[in-house]
């Protein structure tokens, strides 16, 4: 049986080693919009102010159009995400009102209407890990997801969601 090999430990980026002031962050929140972005994230995304701060709407002005190359299939994956998204905030006021002013763009539209994928609701998830948290008595639920990120093997996104209750103190 052949044996993955892990990356080498020197070949990682670290903060010494990638340029400063060319790392893109940002904090968006489920709906994509932008919570915070540093002075990259402004640059490599002009006019975001005037989209509400919202990648899903930024997406459908001027500048990606022009900047963004295969903007259409860009735009198709950001459908696809935010219906997965909407799948679990769709009562939400902000949801509802993002899907009618997005509605309103032919692009967005075609889009939304021509991605095959669906979004079932009430899908059975995972059986959840369960952790002793110090100084509680009823365990943490957490599903864990890990993926790559981007073209990049290298680094991993994990996140996982948990039950609040379990962590209140």
């Amino acid at each position: 049986m052949a044996r993955a090999s892990s990356p080498r430990r020197d070949s990682r980026p670290t903060s010494t080693t990638l340029p400063s002031g060319k790392i893109l962050r940002a904090y968006l929140d489920p709906l994509q919009t932008v919570l915070d972005g540093n002075e990259v994230l402004h640059r490599m995304m002009p006019c975001l102010d005037k989209a509400d701060h919202n990648g899903m709407r930024w997406m459908l002005t001027q500048p990606p159009v022009t900047r963004v190359y295969g903007w259409r299939g860009e735009l198709l994956d950001l459908v696809r995400n935010l219906r997965t998204v909407l799948a679990r905030y769709r009562n939400d006021p902000r949801a509802q009102e993002l899907v009618r002013t997005l509605r309103k763009d032919i692009a967005f539209r075609s889009a939304w209407d021509g991605t095959p994928m669906q979004v079932t609701y009430d899908w059975p998830r995972t059986t959840p890990m369960r952790l002793r948290i110090p100084g509680t008595r009823q365990p943490l639920a957490l599903n864990l997801e890990i993926n790559e990120y981007g073209a990049c093997s290298e680094v991993l996104v994990v996140h996982g969601l948990y039950s609040t209750p379990a962590i209140v103190c």
